[in-house]
């Protein structure tokens, strides 16, 4: 596949699937407009640069994210576990409970 970005042109070879690839190039070209809108310099490498550490970025705070809730429902079904076995251990109902 080709590629052009900030005037640099190249091929890519891949086993990916081309749709795929030229989605993921899109993306990346949106983020250097993103950039390119919101810094003061015109030099494509520093550009570059900071379009991949905001990509970085996001990638992070999307699967940090998902880290949390991980965490959370794994802290939130240890809890559960817990009282289950100790209701379950207990020796039943109470005479006066039923």
């Amino acid at each position: 596949m080709r590629i052009d970005l900030l005037g640099a042109e190249f091929n890519i070879k891949t086993d990916q699937d081309p749709d795929y690839l030229a989605e993921v190039v899109q993306l990346y070209r949106s983020k250097i407009e993103e950039v390119r809108g919101s810094v003061a310099t015109s030099d494509t490498l520093k550009i570059a640069i900071l379009a991949g550490i905001l990509m970085a970025d996001d990638h992070l705070k999307l699967t940090g994210s998902s880290r949390e809730t991980t965490d959370e429902a794994e802290r939130i079904a240890g809890t559960l576990i817990r009282e289950l076995e100790e209701v379950l251990t207990d020796d039943g109902p109470s005479p006066e409970s039923i």
